[in-house]
């Protein structure tokens, strides 16, 4: 099998995939070539900041980009090792083309997203046999992310209807949403904002996490669908360690205010900094109480986004490609005319 290593001198996430790929090599029977993307001028603007880089078998078990993990790879080997070979395809089309007709001309795959070589379901067809409902929810995987932010904008959405509804005189359902919320926050009065008079149904806290989680959700979707340069950053996930830093100064925020540390009243230390004018009272919108509420939650929201919803996009990639391979190895060797057979030039 044939790998391709887009790399560059002093790399050491590079030097760390040629680690991993010397300990496979035996196991898979790898030829690993390394490329210089600083010997080629469009390969350094493609992949300048995503290396180490690995092609494998010329595309056929996809292509991976920093930071590689080793049971991803081996994934990815295991879908190339075992994907049927092109002999196979071209030899299931000779039963319908003509003899003078060549394998080199029959069209490629098509390509899954993400797992070159794996043909996707065409129309959104399911596998032979498969209940109606694992169908359905296969589609709604492969479309997670919008799922989730509609989630989340509905969400968001709704604390910030309850004070409209109060102040229309609608109390049904205005005391629906804050009873329902009140389950997620304190509703504390001096950490809310208000609407028409009335309390949003949850604090400035919550309103920055999950208004947060939307946003940088969106963004990240942005950088997946559209390979947005300055996003680029959104696609790797973050290491586990790195997101609890994103989550300690929300936790030293909170813990502060928990325990009294930062009560203005009968606190010298306290009296101090507000003489100085650096923390004003209370926590009224712009005071420093607030501000840090909104900073920190949007810093523990942009951490939760880039650890998991990278990794949730991996598992259904990965998920859907072994769908795809089930399929494809169950087409080969049926013959010609039977319900479900499809030749490489159809598929």
């Amino acid at each position: 099998m044939h790998i391709t290593v887009y790399t560059k001198p002093g790399c050491h996430l590079c030097d760390d995939a040629l680690d991993l790929l010397d300990r496979l090599a035996p196991r898979y029977a790898l030829q690993v070539e390394q490329v210089n993307i600083l010997e080629d001028p469009a390969l350094y603007e493609a992949y300048a900041t995503r290396i180490p880089v690995i092609e494998i078998e010329g595309g056929k078990g996809g292509i991976l980009e920093a930071p590689i993990e080793e049971a991803h790879l081996r994934f990815r080997l295991e879908l190339a090792r075992r994907s049927p070979p092109a002999s196979t395809s071209a030899s299931a089309t000779m039963h319908v083309a003509s003899s003078s007709t060549s394998a080199a001309s029959v069209p490629p795959v098509p390509f899954v997203p993400g797992v070159p070589g794996v043909p996707p379901l065409a129309g959104g067809a399911g596998l032979p046999g498969e209940p109606l409902i694992d169908r359905i929810a296969s589609g709604m995987a492969r479309r997670w992310l919008r799922w989730v932010s509609i989630g989340l904008a509905i969400f968001v959405g709704l604390p910030w209807l309850a004070p409209v509804l109060a102040a229309l005189g609608w109390w049904g359902p205005a005391n629906f949403i804050y009873t329902a919320y009140a389950a997620t926050c304190h509703q504390l009065p001096e950490r809310a904002a208000n609407v028409l008079g009335y309390q949003v149904a949850f604090c400035w806290r919550d309103t920055s996490i999950y208004t947060g989680l939307l946003l940088f959700g969106l963004l990240y979707g942005l950088a997946r669908d559209h390979n947005i340069g300055w996003l680029r950053w959104m696609r790797r996930p973050i290491r586990l360690w790195v997101f609890i830093l994103f989550l300690v100064p929300m936790a030293v925020d909170g813990f502060t205010h928990m325990f009294g540390l930062r009560d203005m009243y009968g606190n010298p230390n306290m009296d101090i900094w507000y003489g100085l004018r650096l923390i004003s009272m209370g926590s009224q919108m712009f005071s420093f109480n607030w501000w840090m509420r909104i900073i920190t939650g949007l810093l523990a929201a942009l951490g939760a986004v880039w650890f998991a919803y990278p990794r949730m996009n991996r598992a259904v990639e990965e998920a859907e490609a072994l769908r795809q391979l089930y399929r494809q190895s169950a087409m080969v060797g049926r013959p010609v005319g039977t319900p479900g057979h499809q030749t490489a030039a159809q598929g």
